[in-house]
């Protein structure tokens, strides 16, 4: 697959301050690549690195195979940035402003491509309106209009859901993914279900250090962290959990519990389908299951396992 984005032996100090060490990276076209880590852990550099905003003190960056330290005319519009906060003038309309920026990236037919997002992203109910009279949601629409105006080939959002209610979250997840295959996104966040949801391959970073990156299943079968099975029964008697840890070796967590039903998972401590195994052993002992599933680590489990892991080495040197 065509790399959109590569890091090759990457380090920036900020005076003496190091915020990212020997950063090696490969981000491929037209997928959607989350790039996630704790405050401070450097994906801010990351992204202002890529974005040709900061120069490298060691390594070369390459975006579209272009060197970003060369920042050749061509460079110009190849990458869409929208962070938190939408970077928009509040005395000017919604059409006043993306006309401005047309006009900055000197876009040719800025008229009909203008015309295009604003059909794209539904901005027509407030086209007309100053940028200070609007909501959060339909300012980050906005924001994300400008970041598409110059039709880039690279689109870096940051946190671009933040602040905004679950409906309007869940309409700029669709945007978001519809760009899938047309754009490389790379999308930084801390909302990890989120990113769960739209990312093809994800970064992890950490203390200046690229720690995992790649694909969320490829990282389950390295930490050999295993699949979950969920269950639920009407009852969870006292010796169950015992008695499950002594035929199966797994970890018993009970998860919710009402009058109706009690759900509990299993943590098999062996890559092994044991769902034939716990039916038979549930009804041998008359507890019918209600409900039955695997469970997939999820990204915040993966998440903490590599960061947990990195931390511990750290505090063992």
């Amino acid at each position: 697959m065509t790399v959109a984005v590569q890091f090759a032996d990457v380090t920036k100090f900020y005076l003496k301050h190091l915020a990212i060490q020997n950063v090696n990276l490969q981000i491929s076209a037209g997928t959607i690549h989350g790039l996630l880590g704790p405050n401070g852990a450097g994906k801010s550099t990351i992204i202002r690195l890529m974005s040709g905003l900061l120069a490298p003190s060691k390594g070369k960056i390459f975006v579209d195979d272009i060197d970003v330290a060369k920042r050749p005319l061509r460079f110009r519009g190849l990458i869409g940035l929208l962070g938190e906060n939408a970077p928009l003038y509040p005395q000017m309309t919604v059409s006043e402003y993306l006309h401005f920026v047309g006009k900055l990236y000197e876009i040719p037919n800025r008229h009909g491509k203008i015309d295009e997002l604003i059909e794209r992203l539904a901005l027509g109910g407030f086209v007309d309106r100053p940028n200070r009279a609007l909501s959060k949601g339909q300012r980050q629409r906005v924001g994300l209009a400008q970041a598409l105006l110059p039709d880039p080939k690279i689109l870096i959002l940051d946190e671009p859901t933040s602040g905004l209610d679950p409906q309007m979250a869940m309409e700029f997840r669709q945007i978001i993914k519809a760009l899938r295959g047309d754009k490389t996104v790379i999308l930084s966040g801390h909302i990890l279900s989120e990113i769960e949801m739209m990312a093809d391959d994800i970064t992890i970073v950490h203390r200046g250090l690229v720690l995992e990156s790649g694909s969320l299943s490829l990282m389950r079968s390295k930490f050999r962290l295993r699949s979950i099975l969920e269950i639920a029964t009407r009852e969870f008697p006292k010796d169950l959990e015992v008695a499950l840890l002594q035929s199966f070796q797994a970890n018993c967590e009970i998860v919710h519990q009402t009058d109706q039903e009690v759900r509990w998972r299993l943590n098999f401590f062996e890559d092994k389908d044991h769902r034939h195994d716990v039916v038979q052993f549930l009804l041998a002992r008359k507890i019918v299951p209600l409900e039955l599933k695997t469970h997939d680590p999820s990204l915040e489990e993966v998440f903490k396992h590599v960061i947990d892991q990195r931390d511990n080495i750290v505090g063992r040197v």
